[in-house]
């Protein structure tokens, strides 16, 4: 698995991944390590949070779907900082990135509702299953 690489490439500790994910910091070494192995809940979750398939995470697969590895410093930076926000001071981030890419920030909420309805639908249909 590709944990501590993709920890790494967001500049976080194993105890910030292992808050945001509401597990020990233990558990979360013993993930990166090799020394237990997640769910398949778990690895879904873990997928989500990296924001990268499940082939990426477990090695089945070599390119990132976010790239971070051909991003900047800086922009590996401002991922970083986003992973950390909570859901208020993400939308607030939102908006001045909106500003800054000169979109209206109506067209970048509907897309991320979009986004956040597709994936709901999908969950609903996995959890039917």
């Amino acid at each position: 698995m590709r944990l501590k690489e993709l920890r790494q490439n967001l500049h976080c500790t194993q105890e910030k991944i292992a808050n945001d994910l509401n597990i020990a910091r233990t558990t979360y070494r013993n993930y990166e390590n090799g020394d237990r192995e997640p769910s398949l809940d778990f690895l879904i979750k873990i997928a989500d949070y990296f924001d990268i398939s499940l082939d990426y995470l477990l090695g089945r697969q070599n390119n990132n779907l976010l790239f971070i590895d051909s991003l900047s410093p800086a922009k590996k930076e401002l991922i970083s900082m986003i992973k950390g926000l909570n859901e208020d001071e993400t939308f607030v981030a939102i908006g001045m990135i909106a500003k800054l890419a000169n979109q209206s920030i109506d067209e970048v909420m509907n897309k991320i509702k979009k986004q956040h309805k597709t994936s709901q639908n999908m969950l609903q249909l996995k959890n039917k299953e």
